[in-house]
């Protein structure tokens, strides 16, 4: 695979996390989805430990 291709791929990936982040961020922001984005965290710390 070309690997600048590659790059592009991961930097566009990277773009669309952050943004499902922020709006998970937002949505943990209000009581009823607070339980989701606590699952949300345990998962995201998780992906950070495997990586």
């Amino acid at each position: 695979m070309n690997e600048k291709r590659c790059w592009s791929m991961l930097v566009e990936w990277e773009h669309c996390k952050w943004a499902n982040m922020n709006q998970v961020f937002l949505l943990g922001m209000t009581p009823l989805a607070f339980g989701s984005h606590l699952v949300f965290a345990l998962g995201y710390a998780h992906l950070i430990f495997v990586l």
